[in-house]
C-alpha cells in the first residue's frame, strides 16, 4: 500500500509538529496605488516566534522604545548620597514619603543598621520599626524619638548590649535595668546612677573578665571586697595592699584557708593561722616556722591527712 504524499509546507492541510519553528513564506507584495493615500506607519516588528500551544499561530513582539530620561522626575542616588534618616553621610536628597528604604539598606556602611523612616507611618508601625532597629543594633536607641521611647524599648536594647544603658534617659535607669545591664557587660557600671549602685552590684561587674577596677567608685571598694572574699577567699589577692586589713584577711581565710598565702606578714598571728588551718590543713604550708606548734600541726593533720607531708621527718 502506497503512502499518501505529504502535504506541502504552507498548504491548509499541513500541520507542523508542536514546538517546531517553521519558516513562513513571505506575504505577496502589493503594488501601491499611485492615487491612494499612504497608510499610517506601523510600529517596528520583531522576528516572529511560534506559540508552542497553538502551532502555526505567531505573535508579533514590538520592539521596546528607548526610555525618555525626562519622564522620571524622581531624584536619583549616586555613590556618595544617602536618603535622610539612614546611617551614613548626612544631608541626602529629599525623598518621597516611604521611598528609598531599599537604598537605605544598600548604602548603609557595613556593620550598621539604617534607622527606620518615619514619613507617613502610623505610631504603632513606627514603634515596630524602631523595635526591629534596636534589636538589630542597640546603639540605635539614641535615635529613637522621645515620644516613642519607653521602658520596654530600653530593656530590649540593654538586653542585647549592656552598654546601651548609656543611651537610656535618666528617668528610666531603674535598679532592675541597671542590674540587667551590668550582667550583660560589667563596664556598664559606669552608667549606673549613684542611687542604684551598691557594693554587690560593683562586685557583679568586677568579677567579669576584662572589666577594669576603675569603674568601681572608691566609696564602694571596701564593702565590695568583703563580699568578694566571702564568696571566695582567694579573691584576697585582688585587693590593693592597703585594702588588706586584718578583718578582710580573717574573712578570707575563714572561707578558704589557702588564702593565708595572700595575707600580709604583719597579720599572720596565732589566731589567724589557726583559723586558716582549721579550714584547710594544707594551709600549714604558709604558716611561719615560729608559729608551727605541735598542736597546730596535729590540727592540720586531723583536718587533712595530706598535711603530714608538710611536717619535718
Amino acid at each position: 500500500m502506497e503512502r499518501p504524499p505529504s502535504p506541502a509546507i504552507g498548504s491548509p492541510a499541513f500541520h507542523p509538529p508542536v514546538g517546531v519553528l517553521v519558516a513562513q513564506p513571505p506575504p505577496p507584495t502589493r503594488q501601491p496605488d499611485p492615487g491612494a493615500e499612504a497608510p499610517p506607519a506601523s510600529p517596528a516588528r520583531d522576528v516572529q516566534h511560534l506559540d508552542a500551544r497553538h502551532a502555526g499561530i505567531t505573535r508579533p513582539r514590538e520592539t521596546q522604545s528607548e526610555p525618555d530620561p525626562a519622564a522620571d522626575k524622581r531624584p536619583r542616588l549616586n555613590e556618595r548620597q544617602v536618603w535622610p534618616g539612614s546611617v551614613g553621610v548626612a544631608g541626602g536628597l529629599p525623598a518621597e514619603p516611604g521611598a528609598g528604604a531599599a537604598e537605605d539598606r544598600l548604602l548603609a556602611p557595613e556593620g550598621e543598621v539604617p534607622a527606620p523612616r518615619e514619613e507617613a507611618l502610623a505610631p504603632g508601625l513606627a514603634y515596630l520599626n524602631w523595635s526591629i532597629a534596636v534589636a538589630a543594633d542597640p546603639s540605635q536607641l539614641r535615635r529613637v524619638p522621645p515620644d516613642l521611647l519607653d521602658p520596654a524599648l530600653c530593656q530590649l536594647a540593654v538586653r542585647e548590649d549592656g552598654l546601651a544603658l548609656a543611651h537610656v534617659p535618666l528617668r528610666m535607669r531603674t535598679r532592675a535595668l541597671s542590674v540587667l545591664a551590668v550582667d550583660r557587660n560589667g563596664a556598664a557600671l559606669e552608667f549606673v546612677l549613684p542611687s542604684c549602685i551598691s557594693p554587690a552590684l560593683c562586685w557583679r561587674a568586677l568579677r567579669q573578665p576584662g572589666v577594669p577596677e576603675s569603674v568601681v567608685p572608691d566609696v564602694m571598694r571596701k564593702a565590695m571586697w568583703r563580699i568578694a572574699v566571702n564568696e571566695d577567699g582567694l579573691n584576697l589577692g585582688r585587693l590593693r595592699p592597703a585594702e588588706r586589713t586584718r578583718r578582710v584577711c580573717l574573712l578570707a581565710v575563714r572561707q578558704n584557708g589557702l588564702a593565708l598565702a595572700r595575707v600580709p606578714a604583719r597579720w599572720r598571728d596565732e589566731e589567724l593561722v589557726e583559723v586558716a588551718v582549721r579550714q584547710n590543713g594544707l594551709a600549714l604550708l604558709h604558716v611561719p616556722p615560729e608559729l608551727r606548734t605541735p598542736a597546730l600541726c596535729q590540727l592540720a593533720v586531723q583536718q587533712n591527712p595530706a598535711a603530714a607531708l608538710l611536717l619535718p621527718p
